[in-house]
């Protein structure tokens, strides 16, 4: 939720006195993580370092997920690394990097 993002960063950057850029997107869905990857490479330039940190979870035990619950921790978890480190690996060849 981006009020919260938006709160959070505010209060880091208070404390750090570093700029922060609270981005909201959908892991799951490449456009939103280009998207993503254009507002920060606006303010900060090409990332140096990529932290994969997005997770779904379901407390639940195993045997009572439902196919689509699993496929959402799976796009999560899996595509949603696949495509942060595409579109980062993709920006970083374009420039040289």
């Amino acid at each position: 939720r981006l009020p919260i993002l938006e709160a959070t960063a505010d209060e880091i950057s208070k404390q750090t006195g570093n700029p922060v850029l609270p981005v909201h997107l959908d892991i799951r869905d490449p456009a939103a993580v280009s998207h993503a990857f254009d507002a920060c490479e606006a303010k900060f330039g090409l990332p140096h370092i990529i932290i994969n940190n997005a997770a779904g979870n379901f407390i639940s035990p195993s045997e009572r997920l439902s196919p689509n619950a699993w496929k959402t921790v799976i796009d999560i978890v899996l595509n949603g690394t696949a495509y942060v480190t595409l579109e980062a690996g993709k920006r970083l060849i374009k420039a040289g990097q």
